[in-house]
């Protein structure tokens, strides 16, 4: 074969396999963009129930029974952690793991904002928004290094390995958040129904 025509074959072979290779890693952004709108409706679906559920049955159960659904959805993803895993075996504990967030956070910001007096909510609340960021910044930083350590982005094989061994310890901190959920305080009676109580014992009419 001419050495010309044999260079000019070799070239376009590299860049077909190149163009294979960008729309092969474009499909799999999409996949997990398709994954974050899942996640995204889940969260938009469940919170406005959660923030309802807290003034029905308090914050403890909400916050113990949310962490521990998150701690659920990752140690799944950390089981089904292969390198030919699909997409759509993804979707269902990431919607366990979204739903027990949407559950827990709106329960854990009442039991901050019910600490404080009125006047002090507005400062309650920039701390809890803070530590909240600065605990996911926090815990990303821990995961990514859990990921390098235990795996990597070199082959398929080592990606999985490290995303098994980054989920399960995202899972065993959620336990850890469950248990912790349940030291909170019992649900605290309203005041005014205490004070209703009161005078309808004493006979003073409310």
């Amino acid at each position: 074969m001419d050495p010309e025509l044999k260079r000019l074959l070799d070239e376009n072979l590299a860049l077909a396999k190149e163009n294979n290779e960008m729309l092969r890693a474009m499909k799999r952004r999409a996949q997990w963009s398709l994954l974050g709108q899942v996640v995204f409706w889940g969260l938009f679906v469940v919170a406005p129930l959660g923030g309802g559920l807290v003034n029905r049955f308090g914050e403890r159960p909400l916050v113990a029974i949310g962490v521990l659904l998150q701690a659920v959805g990752t140690g799944w993803m950390a089981l089904l952690a292969t390198p030919d895993l699909a997409y759509a075996r993804l979707v269902a504990p990431m919607i366990v793991a979204g739903a027990g967030v949407s559950m827990a956070i709106p329960a854990v910001q009442n039991v901050v904002l019910s600490a404080v007096a009125p006047a002090e909510i507005g400062k309650a609340s920039g701390a809890f928004n803070m530590f909240r960021y600065l605990g996911g910044v926090f815990g990303i930083a821990l995961l990514v290094e859990v990921f390098a350590r235990a795996g990597g982005l070199a082959s398929p094989q080592a990606f999985s390995a490290g995303f098994a061994q980054a989920m399960g310890v995202g899972s065993a901190l959620s336990l850890l958040g469950a248990a912790v959920a349940l030291r909170l305080p019992a649900r605290r009676r309203p005041a005014f129904a205490t004070v209703d109580e009161t005078t309808t014992e004493r006979g003073i009419p409310s």
